[in-house]
């Protein structure tokens, strides 16, 4: 995400955050409306470059967090390519009781894309399967994701980016500890960028990525937990609305894809997918440079049928307004969640306001947007 700060307000910023720091010390903020102070997850300072004698400095970037149904919770961040990305873990029953301040002990799970430049024989690393060059098999973007059994274990898996060859893929079986060996290829296209996943049931989960040749939102199943992403496939730009989100040619607007979102609810709807991005409004904004003004939902119900191909449709949520006044809605990822009722919810921003939706019909039809 890109923001602007000026000058004045930036070291306005630096000099409260300074006071701060010096009245309640390093690593944590105090609790505000609520929740528990802020923590900061440590990392490694450095990472050496084997047989160099030079380090890069450990970045922990674009944090994602999820929390799997007993409760355990998980936080990544990326380095950046090759660096790869960064797992912690909490889970009261291993990792004890929340500390002062409601803060929770995690436990620094390692690099689950391999050991990255951080190699074994400088420092060593957790968690990993090593590769000869001591290069993380991503770093470019992360999701993780977690899966619903009936009982047990939750499933958790993460995927990272190197954009080439593509996506890496890996999952644990438990909370953490261990990973499968990291698959750099579970992308079936590769030249690939932002991806996200989401799960459902004991082992299924659902991967989006963008293509680079076409910017199409192609999207993958995994029956495996995560170790591979080949038991279905799909496009969520559906031919029909392709010609005003799509990106070819390649000077195309295209379009700006959010979270992949299955709905894990008991009603009829329970498995459906849905897939948030924004786009032009048509086919000629598309052509022409046009801002990305309007919010779509691809939606998939014939995904439940467990056939290797699969379809969406898509709906248009919202048309932003059209002319020089209009800013687009990519600065922010679109937002999407589904609750127990199948009720389908949209978030965006239109680079001034914060809007929300919400569709009662599996993602057909959508209320007028309010501002937030």
């Amino acid at each position: 995400m890109k923001a602007r700060f000026c000058f004045g307000l930036a070291l306005g910023f630096t000099g409260l955050v300074g006071a701060l720091a010096l009245v309640i010390g390093h690593g944590s903020v105090l609790a505000i409306n609520g929740f528990s102070d802020n923590q900061e997850l440590p990392l490694p300072l450095t990472a050496p470059i084997a047989n160099s004698g030079a380090s890069f400095i450990v970045r922990g970037l674009e944090p994602s967090v999820r929390v799997d149904q007993q409760g355990t919770v998980y936080v990544s961040s990326i380095r950046g390519v090759p660096g790869g990305v960064d797992l912690h873990r909490y889970y009261a029953a291993a990792d004890g009781q929340p500390g002062m301040g409601g803060a929770y002990p995690f436990k620094y799970e390692g690099q689950p894309d391999n050991c990255g430049i951080f190699n074994a024989q400088q420092g060593g690393c957790a968690n990993n399967h090593l590769d000869p060059f001591g290069l993380g098999l991503g770093g470019g973007d992360v999701d993780i994701a977690v899966n619903y059994p009936s009982r047990g274990v939750p499933n958790l898996a993460l995927v990272s980016l190197t954009l080439a060859p593509g996506i890496t893929g890996t999952h644990s079986t438990d909370q953490g500890n261990t990973f499968s060996t990291p698959n750099p290829v579970v992308a079936l296209i590769p030249g690939d960028d932002r991806q996200w996943i989401d799960g459902i049931n004991a082992l299924n989960l659902y991967l989006n990525y963008h293509d680079a040749p076409t910017f199409n939102i192609e999207v993958q199943r995994s029956n495996d937990g995560g170790e591979t992403y080949l038991n279905g496939f799909a496009e969520a730009i559906d031919p029909q609305t392709f010609p005003a989100a799509g990106g070819v040619p390649a000077s195309n607007s295209a379009n700006v894809a959010g979270q992949i979102k299955v709905d894990r609810s008991s009603c009829p709807s329970r498995g459906n997918l849905y897939q948030i991005f924004v786009a032009p409004d048509s086919a000629n904004e598309n052509l022409s440079g046009g801002a990305l003004r309007s919010v779509y939902v691809g939606v998939s119900t014939d995904v439940k049928v467990g056939l290797p191909v699969f379809t969406f449709t898509d709906f248009k949520v919202f048309p932003g307004p059209a002319g020089a006044q209009n800013q687009g809605a990519e600065n922010l990822f679109p937002a999407l969640a589904v609750d127990d009722f199948g009720f389908v919810y949209a978030v965006w921003s239109d680079n001034s306001n914060i809007l929300f939706s919400s569709s009662s019909d599996q993602g057909t039809t959508w209320t007028t947007p309010i501002q937030l």
